[in-house]
C-alpha cells in the first residue's frame, strides 16, 4: 500500500524524524527520543505535525439537525466560535470516531476526525445530511500543526505578535506570521496550547517559524504518551464500533436528546439496565510496562487485554486502559508481562492533571 504523506514530510526528514506507516499515513514517531519530546511539551512546548487528521464541513439551512442524526453531542448548544467534542455513532451505538466539531454559523460546522475514519465519516454524513445541506471534504487542502505547553503563547507571541484571547474550546480566523489561518484552544496533550489550520503551501514556512520560537518538533511517540497521561482516548484503542460512548469512558458527551440519533435504543438500555463493561484506567503495582495486547487476567482467567499501555513519566510507573467486564472490577487483577504476572490497581481519573498556572 502507498503511505501518504504530509505536506512537511521533507520538513521531517530533513530534521532526522524517524518516519513510520500511520493510519495510511507517513509519520513522525520521533526526531530525538520520545521521553525528550515529552518532557519538551510537559516543560516549555511543542509542535505536532497533525495534517494527516480529516476536516469535514457540513453547511447548509439543516446542517445541526443532519448532524444531530450520528453525533452523541447536542450540536444546539453550541454558538459561533465554539468548539464541541463528540462521537460519531453507528446503528448500534458504537463509536465511528471521536470529533471535534467547530461552529461558524448555525448553518456551518466544520467536523475534524482522525485520518484513519475521515473518508467514512464524510460518507455517512452525506447519507443522513438532510435535503439542502452540503457535506464537503476538505482534508486534502487543510494543513493542521498542534502547538502544545505552558509556555506555548509567550513563546509563539514573543515571534508572531499578539495571539487572539481565546477560552477553551473556541476558535479565531485571523492571520499570523503572515498566514490567514483558523486558530483554536482544545489540545490533546493535557497541557495548554492551540491547533492552527490553513493552506498546505505554508506548512513549511509556520512549522519553521514554530521551532525559531522556542518549541521543540515532537511526533507520535510523544502524543501517544501524552494524551495516554491524561486519559484521552484514541480511536481503535479505548474508542470501537462495538463499545457505545458510555462502556468506552466517554459517557459524559452523551447529550443529544434527538430520537433520531443512531444507536439511541441501546445506549438507553444500558443507562436503565447498566453495562457489560466499560474501559477503565490502571496503575501497575510492581515495576514494568504493559503494552498493547497484554492479557490482564483476574487469577488464572483472561478477562481481557492492554487497549493502550506505556511507562508515564509521571508517576514513575506503569499505567494503562482496559475494558473490564461488568463484575470483575472488585477481584485481584494482574497484567502478564513477559510471562510474569504483575499486579494493578484500577483508576478512576486521569494519571497526569496539569499544574495551575
Amino acid at each position: 500500500m502507498t503511505l501518504r504523506r504530509t505536506p512537511l514530510y521533507d520538513l521531517h526528514v530533513h530534521l532526522g524524524a524517524r518516519m513510520v506507516p500511520f493510519a495510511g499515513w507517513e509519520m513522525p514517531v520521533q526526531y530525538a527520543s520520545i521521553l525528550e519530546e515529552y518532557r519538551a511539551v510537559r516543560e516549555k512546548g511543542g509542535i505536532f505535525d497533525v495534517s494527516h487528521m480529516g476536516e469535514i464541513l457540513v453547511y447548509g439551512e439543516k446542517a445541526r439537525e443532519s448532524l444531530s442524526h450520528v453525533y452523541c453531542n447536542d450540536i444546539y448548544t453550541i454558538e459561533p466560535g465554539q468548539v464541541q467534542y463528540g462521537a460519531i455513532l453507528n446503528a448500534n451505538g458504537g463509536v465511528v470516531d471521536d470529533v471535534t466539531v467547530y461552529c461558524f454559523s448555525m448553518d456551518r460546522y466544520m467536523m475534524v476526525s482522525n485520518a484513519v475514519n475521515y473518508l467514512r465519516i464524510a460518507e455517512l454524513l452525506k447519507k443522513v445530511s438532510e435535503s439542502g445541506v452540503s457535506v464537503e471534504d476538505r482534508s486534502d487542502h487543510t494543513a493542521l500543526l498542534a502547538l502544545q505547553g505552558p509556555m506555548v503563547h509567550r513563546l509563539l507571541e514573543d515571534k508572531w505578535g499578539d495571539l487572539p484571547a481565546l477560552k477553551r474550546f473556541h476558535f479565531a480566523e485571523v492571520t499570523l506570521a503572515g498566514v490567514p489561518l483558523l486558530i483554536s484552544r482544545t489540545g490533546y496533550t493535557g497541557e495548554d496550547g492551540y491547533e492552527l489550520y490553513f493552506k498546505p503551501e505554508f506548512a513549511e514556512s509556520l512549522f519553521t517559524s514554530s521551532m525559531e520560537a522556542g518549541l521543540t518538533p515532537a511526533g507520535l511517540g510523544a502524543r501517544d504518551l501524552l494524551r495516554l497521561e491524561v486519559l484521552y482516548p484514541l480511536w481503535g484503542h479505548e474508542l470501537n464500533e462495538e463499545w457505545t460512548p458510555l462502556e468506552s469512558g466517554i459517557g459524559w458527551t452523551f447529550k443529544n436528546r434527538s430520537l433520531s440519533l443512531a444507536g439511541r435504543e441501546r445506549i438507553a438500555e444500558q443507562k436503565e439496565s447498566g453495562l457489560p463493561g466499560r474501559v477503565r484506567p490502571f496503575q501497575l503495582t510492581e515495576a514494568g510496562v504493559p503494552r498493547e495486547g497484554y492479557g490482564v487476567f483476574t487469577g488464572e482467567e483472561r478477562i481481557g487485554e492492554v487497549l493502550s499501555g506505556a511507562h508515564s513519566p509521571a508517576l514513575r510507573a506503569g499505567i494503562g486502559t482496559v475494558y473490564v467486564p461488568a463484575g470483575r472490577e472488585p477481584g485481584p487483577l494482574s497484567v502478564e508481562v513477559r510471562g510474569r504476572h504483575l499486579g494493578l490497581k484500577l483508576l478512576e481519573g486521569p494519571f497526569y492533571r496539569r499544574a495551575a498556572r
